[in-house]
């Protein structure tokens, strides 16, 4: 696969568009899915979108044979370009849902199989912000033997009352790798929202047409963060000059996109 060149991208601004993710154990880890579950239990959802404000529910499962403790504290997160995220303490950034999030209760004991509501309220306020619900499992103590605690983050979205909502696609490249060709471009969230991007990558002839299609799925975006994707090309393309297109919906009232001219030769 060759490229011949690149593209730049256009962004978007206003509307409305929802994120939220989760996070486990690790200090550095993608956020991504909407029920997460551990080896002893399970908490959904992972992901609480607050327009305004508000109350959510959370409902945490024992999954284990074994009566569960379960602790409930908030903290906060950053984000890396690869969607890696970092845990802070709660207030650790300026844009903390700290001073509007509260949670009841602060601790749950489940028997076998049982399971429990978490309530989590988030006070109104005029800017955005982000934060986690940690539920944290400690399992009973072991004679000689060391204690591996759980924990899930539930990813807080609060959304201000006057959001700006706008991205640019940037760098937009295909580049060879071991497992084949990919897509590679940077998005960066210059708004003041936080998104939650997907869409479509077309791979198109140089006459229009749309030779294959793949699906974008989902991702976090955080206010001037910038996440850098990759997407694998579909392996069955014809030869000759093609367009890659990006086309991404993140809640404004028009699309992002971007393109690039490459030249699949093998």
């Amino acid at each position: 696969m060759r490229r011949l060149h690149r593209s730049a991208s256009i962004g978007g601004s206003s509307a409305c568009r929802r994120t939220v993710r989760i996070g486990t154990l690790a200090a550095l880890l993608p956020l991504s899915i909407p029920t997460a579950v551990g080896a002893q239990y399970s908490v959904r959802p992972v992901v609480l979108d607050f327009l305004d404000a508000g109350e959510r529910a959370v409902v945490v499962r024992n999954e284990s044979d074994v009566t569960s403790t379960i602790r409930i504290y908030s903290g906060d997160f950053d984000q890396s370009e690869s969607g890696a995220h970092r845990f802070l303490p709660f207030g650790g950034h300026p844009s903390s849902c700290h001073g509007r999030l509260e949670t009841f209760p602060d601790r749950l004991v489940l028997d076998p199989g049982a399971d429990a509501v978490l309530r989590v309220r988030l006070k109104a306020g005029r800017s955005s912000c982000w934060s986690l619900v940690f539920v944290e499992r400690r399992p009973p103590a072991s004679d000689g033997q060391a204690r591996a605690i759980e924990r899930i983050a539930v990813q807080v979205l609060g959304h201000g009352s006057e959001p700006i909502r706008d991205v640019v696609i940037r760098d937009i490249a295909i580049e060879e790798t071991p497992g084949g060709a990919v897509l590679r471009y940077r998005l960066e969230n210059i708004g003041t929202d936080p998104l939650r991007p997907e869409g479509r990558l077309e791979v198109r002839s140089l006459e229009g047409r749309v030779v294959a299609t793949v699906r974008l799925d989902p991702f976090g975006s955080l206010p001037g963060r910038v996440r850098v994707r990759e997407i694998p090309l579909p392996e069955d393309l014809p030869l000759g000059p093609l367009l890659a297109v990006p086309i991404l919906d993140f809640g404004a009232d028009h699309l992002a996109g971007g393109q690039v001219l490459f030249d699949h030769d093998q």
